[in-house]
């Protein structure tokens, strides 16, 4: 199978676009029914690679770059003013902002329903908070500063 890919791709820039899905649907073997990884004896990743889920994480934390709108209004830092450019922490259902200037905010209308339905895939994995706030620039670093969306 290996050999007749490396074929098709060897030839693939003489192809017209038109052309260029036969050959691999010549080469593709019928599909097998899928079987789980278990009853194969083989898995994809070693153990050692794989993702924990969501759930097994202490926290998430997600960069939030513009301004945060929540029941009609608009979410400042009360410490400093800030009102865009935000970490999101989500930790159990409770959420946190914390802008650049390292200062933390309880949310209470919002929670971790609303943190799944915007959060992205997982970026990274860090083995602490203050590791994943210094790499994320939320340390106090930049306070201050505002970064463009």
């Amino acid at each position: 199978m290996r050999r007749k890919f490396d074929q098709i791709a060897a030839t693939a820039l003489h192809l017209s676009p038109y052309d260029f899905d036969a050959p691999l649907r010549e080469a593709t073997p019928d599909p097998a029914p899928a079987q789980p990884a278990s009853e194969t004896g083989e898995d994809f990743l070693p153990p050692s690679l794989r993702a924990r889920g969501q759930r097994q994480y202490k926290g998430r934390m997600m960069r939030f770059a513009g301004s945060l709108e929540i029941d009609g209004t608009v979410r400042t830092c009360p410490q400093c003013g800030v009102d865009r450019d935000w970490l999101v922490l989500c930790s159990g259902l409770h959420i946190w902002l914390r802008c650049r200037s390292a200062h933390e905010t309880y949310e209470p209308a919002l929670n971790s329903t609303w943190y799944d339905g915007i959060c992205g895939p997982i970026g990274g994995t860090f083995s602490t908070k203050d590791e994943g706030v210094t790499k994320e620039g939320f340390d106090g670093t930049f306070s201050g500063i505002t970064f463009p969306e």
